[in-house]
């Protein structure tokens, strides 16, 4: 038997989702980044930017502390982290994250060597075990990727925000829903 899944019915503000920060992660283009915040300022009540980590932040820990930083400025509990490298806005996978029921981690499942383009996070949890993986990463107790080439080869460990899921409750939206909602967008 499984455990039931909870889904919470949205609060809107002014039809915006008023129950889930959005937190977008600038990066190098700003008209992409402009876009993306038009579209989630259109969709959530509380829109957050904040810079992404540079090419030398990404290697070892930054794309960690990046997360950590996203879900430290978000108002709400839940939090959808958005990187703006993704080809343009998502709106309908922005919503279906929201929609889906609650778990940890609410993510596309995208190719073993990609990381998604958007997130739905429980903020406390989540922080709570990033916060524990990089104490351990300055403790010396594990070593954290400086490469993503080493990443990928699985010389050290994994330092982007999938390498957190098999830690927390997860789930993954994927097979035939993610097709359709890669349709709906086209």
């Amino acid at each position: 038997m499984t455990a039931p899944t909870t889904t919470t019915s949205p609060d809107l503000v002014a039809g915006r989702l008023a129950d889930v920060s959005a937190v977008l992660i600038t990066g190098g283009n700003a008209g992409a980044s402009d876009d993306f915040a038009s579209c989630l300022e259109s969709l959530f009540e509380d829109v957050v930017m904040i810079p992404g980590a540079s090419a030398d932040e990404h290697a070892g820990e930054g794309a960690l502390r990046e997360l950590v930083r996203a879900l430290s400025a978000a108002r709400e509990q839940r939090v959808l982290v958005v990187d703006p490298d993704a080809s343009r806005p998502a709106p309908h996978l922005w919503l279906a994250l929201t929609a889906w029921p609650e778990h940890e981690v609410v993510s596309p499942r995208v190719p073993q060597n990609e990381t998604p383009p958007c997130a739905l996070y429980q903020r406390d949890s989540v922080l709570a075990v990033l916060q524990a993986r990089l104490r351990a990463a300055e403790s010396g107790t594990i070593r954290l990727a400086e490469s993503r080439q080493e990443e990928l080869r699985g010389l050290q460990e994994p330092t982007g925000p999938q390498s957190i899921a098999p830690t927390l409750d997860t789930d993954f939206i994927e097979g035939a829903d993610l097709d359709a909602l890669h349709e709906a967008t086209t």
